[in-house]
């Protein structure tokens, strides 16, 4: 898209998807840090409705000129930040969403919702060729708004999934308090334990200089 339409060279878009990974693994340690205090899978939803917002930006901007040096400068890195926050926020939240699927599935059946992810990874290539398709037919934006309707739609799909999860999520929203309290009192003990050692050194000190004292008065 970016060196069809806007002859942009291989290295700003080799950069660009640099810091698409530093951007998706921020995101991805800020939600794992927001996910033990708050429900994931609304969590979810809103990082992927911020990503699909941005895609469909994408898809009703419209064309930039590129003869327009000052408007096609301003314009493109505008589009690039979107792309940017777009891509993200959605590579972002794969592991969580992996995560819940694994705590909500029996434990005899992980490895068969482990290979069906795998297949819808697969997936990516049909869709891709259909995306392509639909891209020399009507123009990329085509593309994205199509593409950004199926992301609405799933999100929708993930609502009564939230819903129905919610005793799932405060059990264990309960059990990352706890694990937080365990480690804080494992803390607390291990900073007493070091206060006490370094008292009974001084302690040790000060006895030792004592009977240094005496025996040099004697």
């Amino acid at each position: 898209f970016f060196v069809n339409d806007y002859d942009l060279k291989p290295i700003v878009v080799t950069i660009t998807f640099i810091i698409i990974t530093c951007l998706s693994a921020g995101i991805a340690q800020i939600m794992s840090l927001l996910a033990a205090r708050i429900q994931r899978l609304p969590l979810i939803l809103g990082v992927r409705l911020i990503g699909t917002t941005a895609l469909m930006l994408m898809a009703i901007l419209p064309k930039i000129d590129p003869d327009n040096k000052d408007s096609f400068i301003h314009s493109i890195g505008l589009l690039l930040t979107i792309f940017v926050i777009r891509q993200g926020a959605m590579n972002s939240s794969m592991g969580i969403s992996r995560a819940v699927v694994m705590d909500t599935v029996r434990p005899e059946s992980r490895t068969k919702w482990s290979s069906m992810e795998s297949f819808a990874s697969f997936s990516w290539a049909g869709s891709a060729a259909v995306g392509g398709v639909i891209a020399d037919a009507h123009g990329y934006g085509a593309t994205f708004l199509v593409t950004a309707c199926l992301h609405y739609f799933s999100c929708m799909l993930i609502i009564p999934a939230a819903i129905a999860s919610r005793r799932l999520e405060r059990i264990v929203l309960s059990m990352n308090a706890k694990d937080r309290a365990a480690k804080k009192e494992k803390e607390n003990i291990a900073k007493q334990l070091k206060t006490f050692e370094k008292a009974e050194a001084d302690r040790v000190k000060r006895f030792e200089k004592e009977r240094r004292k005496n025996a040099a008065n004697q």
